[in-house]
């Protein structure tokens, strides 16, 4: 404690945070390998310099919940300026 309580103690939660974090990334490593073994998402990504579909998944996408696929896309994106929109299922 040659610093003082407050570094001291300020040090001591960022070790503890830490090792929260490492073991709550351990914990999600699962469900990560299994939503991307789906692969939904895989016909609706969007190539970025041309705006065209593509099949090839670009991103973190594939590691989320929606990835599983279980309900048809209606609409892949709409445009901003629009006033109103009706959703339903």
């Amino acid at each position: 404690m040659r610093l003082g309580f407050g570094i001291y103690a300020y040090l001591n939660m960022m070790y503890q945070l830490i090792f929260v974090f490492i073991g709550l990334t351990i914990l999600a490593i699962p469900s990560f390998v299994f939503y991307s073994q789906n692969d939904a998402y895989k016909q609706y990504t969007t190539n970025l310099e041309t705006g065209a579909l593509e099949r090839v998944p670009g991103g973190n996408e594939v590691y989320s919940l929606g990835n599983l696929g279980y309900s048809s896309t209606q609409c892949v994106h709409a445009p901003l300026d629009v006033g109103s929109m009706s959703l339903m299922c």
